[in-house]
Formats: structure tokens, sequence, C-alpha cells
């Protein structure tokens, strides 16, 4: 067994996995070929496991240097040394494996806070009764054993998984305008209260309405907005700089906001990235009723903020706004993604699948999820360029006397609370706060998604 294939797993970093999410994602991805995808990983699964048994040896190994140069970037060397050099410093024969696997988590979390090992507890208890040394020396009965029970059921919910239809939202709505090229849609509602919401431009605003059972966006058609949609898939194509986001598209979507429901003002939401823009293009605007800030980032200089630090840091993948290629696969960002959390999001995720199978009902949200993730746009190669550029100066000294309402997920491993709200009080005279126990995607389908509602729509009051 290679070095490489002996702890790699345990972090989640599946070489062959990483290359098809680059391949496959993007706008032409299909909800079958995503149920394909996710079906064709459980069934790498078992297979997984088997590499699993080497993962601690692996590491205590001499070659770390090569298992090291093995990963693609400097800062992933780096990563690999840093955790390989105290782990062969470990004693491992006064440990059991239980034990060890608390080392190892506790090693994560020192090394960087928000890689959490989260082992699935019925494979923690499975291996336990193992001590070190059985199962170093002689793992092949017992791995062959629990890798015949995964296979089966990783067999089961992959035929499952391949035949349960994906439950759409019925929300209804129509293209009204096209600013900048980018597509603007009203969804229906009375237009007492329009809201214009803008989302990020790494994935697609799907997520907003995945289903009926979780859109945000018909959680604010209850509270009596009129929510609109800005689009930026066109956008992206075309690969035009942050100035056709935040200084064309924006104010023509608002404009067109205003007068396609006749106010005077509009709320605006703007989510993660999107929020960005939206203090960028608004924050003089007398067209904004309130700016609505649901997890974005706002503070570049915040350690805790770690796509942030690597964006940079020149880890992640960006083209200059000189290349021949003005978009690029959104594929090339989801990967880093996933790095944040690279157990919890790959093998984590189909072990707890295969521990608790869920209902359809369940697994068709599953799919839902796992098609959003890897269907996002193409995105503008100047614009990503001109992003990061944003992230290695100095925090933006933009103000606002427009109210300003901070939507915080406490739980948030994508944008830490810090980086939303550090310096926020000495940027905007009229501030809102709202925290909300959950992490970045529950605000926007979890089950804060309804309160997140609620706290839009009760601000500012009237």
């Amino acid at each position: 067994m290679s070095v490489q294939y002996g702890l790699l797993p345990m972090l989640g970093y599946w070489p062959a996995d990483d290359a098809q999410i680059v391949l496959l994602s993007g706008p032409t991805l299909t909800p079958a070929q995503t149920r394909q995808f996710c079906a064709q990983r459980l069934m790498q699964m078992p297979v997984v496991l088997q590499h699993w048994a080497q993962w601690s040896a692996s590491l205590q190994a001499s070659d770390n240097q090569r298992w090291a140069e093995h990963i693609g970037s400097p800062f992933w060397r780096q990563y690999a040394l840093d955790v390989a050099e105290p782990w062969r410093q470990l004693p491992l024969a006064t440990y059991s494996l239980s034990e060890a696997l608390g080392h190892w988590q506790r090693l994560l979390e020192a090394l960087w806070p928000s890689r959490a090992l989260q082992l699935p507890s019925a494979l923690a208890t499975a291996i336990s009764a193992l001590n070190t040394q059985e199962w170093l020396t002689a793992p092949v009965a017992f791995w062959a054993e629990e890798r015949a029970e995964w296979a089966t059921h990783a067999g089961l919910l992959s035929a499952r998984l391949l035949s349960i239809p994906v439950m759409p939202s019925s929300t209804q709505c129509r293209l009204i305008a096209e600013p900048a090229g980018a597509k603007l849609f009203r969804y229906t509602g009375d237009g007492q209260r329009p809201i214009l919401m803008v989302f990020a431009t790494v994935n697609s605003a799907e997520v907003l309405d995945l289903n009926d059972q979780h859109s945000l966006l018909q959680a604010l058609q209850r509270q009596g907005f009129t929510p609109y949609l800005l689009d930026w898939s066109a956008l992206g194509l075309q690969g035009g700089g942050l100035d056709v986001y935040e200084q064309q598209a924006l104010p023509l979507a608002l404009d067109a906001v205003c007068a396609d429901s006749g106010q005077r003002q509009s709320d605006v939401l703007g989510v993660c990235q999107g929020g960005v823009f939206c203090l960028h293009a608004f924050h003089k605007s007398a067209k904004v009723r309130a700016l609505h800030l649901l997890a974005t980032p706002l503070d570049y200089q915040c350690e805790q903020d770690v796509l942030t630090q690597w964006a940079k840091n020149s880890v992640l993948p960006t083209t200059s706004p000189t290349t021949e290629m003005p978009a690029i696969s959104p594929g090339v960002l989801n990967v880093w993604f996933v790095y944040l959390k690279p157990f919890a999001l790959r093998p984590g995720k189909l072990l707890n699948w295969l521990q608790r199978p869920p209902n359809d009902i369940a697994l068709s949200l599953a799919v839902q999820m796992e098609h959003w993730l890897l269907s996002g746009p193409m995105l503008s190669s100047a614009a990503l360029a001109q992003y990061r550029q944003r992230c290695v100066s100095a925090s933006p000294s933009l103000t606002s006397d427009i109210p300003v309402q901070l939507l915080i997920a406490e739980q948030d491993h994508i944008v830490p609370p810090a980086a939303s709200l550090n310096g926020a009080e000495q940027r905007f005279s009229h501030l809102r706060v709202q925290r909300f126990t959950t992490g970045h995607i529950g605000l926007l389908m979890g089950r804060a998604h309804r309160q997140v509602a609620e706290a839009i729509a009760q601000w500012p009051s009237a």
C-alpha cells in the first residue's frame, strides 16, 4: 500500500474524484448525472474503508515527504508535513485505536480549527475494540468482513438513489429584464414590499428555492414580499470585471424592481459574496429601503476566514484578467469549498448515509443539494481575479447610512461570524445583527430559513 493512499482517504482527498468534480461541475450538469455520480461514490466507499486500515501507519512512515509531494500546491504540502511530523512522534503502541483517533482530531483542531474530524460513531465503535497492535498487524480478516457489509449497504442505497424522483420547487416566476447581460426574474407576490435577491457567483441561486419544503424564497413570500432574483449565469460567460456586476447590472436591476413594483424603494438581500457586491453598489442608494447581508464576508483580514486567507495566499486557483478564457469552470472552486471540511463533506457524508439510510424524501433532498453544489454557473475570470485582489488589499472602508442587517450563522465554516462582524458597528450607523444557531447552508434552506425570512420582514419597522 503506497503512503499516499494510506492517509489521503482519511483526509477525504480523492484525486480521481476531484478530477470528476472539476469536469462535471457547470451549467450543463443534469440531476440524473448527479444521481449517477453520487451512486458511483457510494460504491467506492468499501475501497476507501480498505485504505483506512493503513492511514495511521502511513503517517508514521519515513517517506512522508514523497506523500506530501503528491499534493499539488505548496499550501497542501506544508499541511501534510505539519500533520505528519507530530503524528510520527506519537507512541501508537500505548494507544487504542479510538484514543489514536481522538488524538488525530485534537491535532487537526490545533492546526486548523475548521478542519475538525467528524468520525461517524458507528464506525468508531466498530473499530475501537481492536487495540493498536492488533489493528496494525492483523487487520485483514476484520476489514474484509466490514467491507463486505458496507459494500452490501452501498449497493442497495445506490440502487435506491438512482430510482428516486427529484422534487423541484413549484414556485412560478417570469423574466422581466436583462440588466447588463444578467437576468432578473420576478416571483409571485403583490409588490407591496419588493425584495431584490442577489446571490454569489460561485454557485447558482437554486438553493434559495430548492423545493417547497426548503425555500427561503417562498418563506419571504409568506412574509408579504414580492421576490426578485438576479441570475448571474449569462454574465459570467461574458468575462466582465467587477464593475459590470456592481456598477452596471445591480443598479439597473434595482431600477427595474422599483419600476415593476411601482415602489420608490426596495429591500435588498445579498447572500455571501452577493452581499459584498450589494454593499459596493448600493451603500449610498436612496432606492434601498434596507440592505440585508446574509453570511457576507466583510473583513478580509479575519484570520478565521480560511477561504479569504487562501485567496490572499494564492492557494485558491484564479486566472489573470488577461487570460484568453473569459470564464472558468465552477468546479475549480467547488473542490476548495469541500476542502474546508474534507472528511465531513466527502467520505464522512457518504458513511453517514450508509449508517443511517435516509428515506426517499431525505435522499431526494441530498441529491438536490449535491446537484446544487456541482452545477454552478461559469465564473468570469476577470471578476474572480479582481475579487481576489480585493481580498489581498485592506478591508473595504465603505460605510453606509442605509439600514443594514447582518444575518449571521453561528456555526458557519465558510464565512465565520467574525468575518461579518469585525468593524461593523463603526461602518454602519443603522445596524441590526441577527444570529442563528446553524451553518452557512442552514441559513438558506435548513431549519433556520423561516426565521431568517421573519427577521428580514420585521426590520426595519414601518
